[in-house]
C-alpha cells in the first residue's frame, strides 16, 4: 500500500498543468508511483483574488500578496495536524513542517552569485524584480534559510546550484542533493531526420536579453560577412527585441512547445549564451533534436554541453568568440554524429519518471 503524501501546486486546481511552466504536473504523475498523493492547490483563483493578484505583483513584486499568505498559515496549521505526512512544494516553498520536501531549480544564493557577475561584466542586472537592491536579496535569502531548515530535505534540478546552496548553508547541505529535471517528452513526436542545409542558427527564450539574445544577434551579424546564406530563427519573446531589420533574422516570437520542436527539427546549431540560467532543459530538448549547442561556461550549461564534444563553451561576452563558437559547430560533422549516438541517453536521463526515481531513493535511504 502506497503511503500518503501532500503535493502543492502553486496554481489552481484548473490550471494544475500549467503550474511551474507544467514541471510541477510532470513530477506529481511520476511520483504518483510511490505515493498515494493528495494535491493542495495555493492559489483559489477567485476573479477578485486574480484581480489583487495582478495587482499586488505589478505595483508590489517584492512582497508576498496577503492573500497568499493567509492561505499559507491555513496549510501550515493543517500541517501541525499531519505532521507525520511528507509534502511535497515543487518550484516553491513555505514554513510548514519537518517533512516538507522542496525540489527547485534555483535559490536566492544563485541570484547572488549572478549579481556578482554581473557587476564584473556590467550586465544589466534588473531581470527580476526582487534583485533591484542587496536588501530585498538579504530579506529573500532569510526566508530562504528558514525554509530549509525546516525542510525535510531539498532537491535541486542543477549541480551548480546544488555546490552553490552548500556554500551558502552549510549547516543544511546534507538536505541538498541534485536530481535534474524532465524534458517535454512530446518534443519526440516532432523530432525530423530530414537533411539540414548547415545554415540555421536557432534560439529560444522569453527574457531576451538573460538569455543573451542580443549577443546571439551581434555574433549573427558578424558571422554573416563571411557566411552570407547564414540565417538566425528567434522564438520566445512576445515582442521583437530588434530595432531594425536585419536581413537574414526571422523573428516568430512566443510559439506552442510543439512549434519549438518544429523549429529545432530545421535547424542546425541551437545558441543560447544565458547570462543567469537556472537550469535550461530546451539545451537537452535541442540535443535529442540532433542539434549542437553553444551556451555560456556557466551555470548548467557545462553539464550539458561537451566542449567540442556535442557544442561548444564560451566564457564571456565577446562577439568575435561566439561567432567563431558558432562557425566551428556549423561545420562540425563528427559533433553532429556525437550528439546522435546519445540520443537514448539524454532521453532516459532527462525524463520525469528519472527525477521521481532519485528522489524516492534518496528519500528512502
Amino acid at each position: 500500500m502506497k503511503q500518503k503524501a501532500y503535493f502543492t501546486f502553486e496554481n489552481s486546481e484548473n490550471k494544475k498543468e500549467m503550474s511551474w511552466s507544467g514541471s510541477s504536473f510532470s513530477l506529481f504523475k511520476a511520483m504518483c508511483r510511490y505515493f498515494d498523493l493528495i494535491p493542495i492547490y495555493m492559489i483559489k483563483q477567485s476573479f477578485v483574488e486574480r484581480l489583487y493578484f495582478f495587482f499586488v505583483r505589478k505595483f508590489f513584486p517584492q512582497k508576498k500578496s496577503l492573500l497568499k499568505k493567509l492561505w499559507e498559515k491555513l496549510i501550515l496549521c493543517f500541517c501541525v495536524k499531519n505532521a507525520n505526512m511528507v509534502m511535497f512544494c515543487p518550484g516553491h516553498s513555505f514554513p510548514v513542517s519537518n517533512n516538507q520536501i522542496l525540489y527547485q531549480d534555483s535559490s536566492v544564493c544563485g541570484h547572488f552569485l549572478f549579481t556578482e557577475m554581473a557587476k564584473r561584466n556590467m550586465w544589466e542586472t534588473n531581470i527580476w524584480n526582487h534583485t533591484d537592491s542587496n536588501e530585498n536579496l538579504e530579506i529573500l535569502l532569510k526566508d530562504e534559510k528558514k525554509n530549509f531548515e525546516n525542510a525535510r530535505q531539498v532537491f535541486f534540478m542543477g549541480n551548480w546550484i546544488t555546490q552553490e546552496a552548500k556554500k551558502y548553508y552549510p549547516d543544511f547541505s546534507y538536505k541538498f542533493h541534485s536530481v535534474g529535471g524532465g524534458i517535454n517528452t512530446s518534443i519526440l513526436k516532432f523530432i525530423s531526420s530530414e537533411s539540414r542545409e548547415k545554415n540555421k542558427i536557432l534560439f529560444v527564450g522569453k527574457e531576451f536579453y538573460r538569455k543573451g539574445g542580443d549577443l546571439v544577434v551581434k555574433a549573427f551579424e558578424h558571422l554573416k560577412k563571411k557566411r552570407s546564406d547564414l540565417e538566425l530563427i528567434i522564438v520566445g519573446p512576445s515582442e521583437n527585441p530588434l530595432k531594425k531589420t536585419i536581413d537574414g533574422i526571422h523573428f516568430i516570437g512566443r510559439v506552442p512547445f510543439e512549434d519549438v520542436a518544429f523549429y529545432m527539427s530545421k535547424s542546425d546549431v541551437f545558441c543560447m549564451p544565458s547570462r543567469y540560467e537556472a537550469y535550461g532543459l530546451v539545451f537537452i530538448e535541442a540535443l535529442i533534436a540532433g542539434i549542437p549547442c553553444v551556451g555560456r561556461n556557466a551555470w548548467e550549461m557545462p553539464y550539458f554541453i561537451e566542449d567540442g564534444i556535442t557544442g561548444r563553451l564560451i566564457d564571456s561576452d565577446n562577439i568575435e568568440d561566439l561567432a567563431n563558437a558558432i562557425d566551428s559547430v556549423l561545420d562540425d560533422e563528427t559533433m553532429s554524429k556525437n550528439i546522435q549516438s546519445k540520443k537514448e541517453y539524454y532521453i532516459q536521463k532527462y525524463n520525469w519518471d528519472s527525477v521521481a526515481d532519485s528522489i524516492y531513493n534518496i528519500m528512502t535511504k
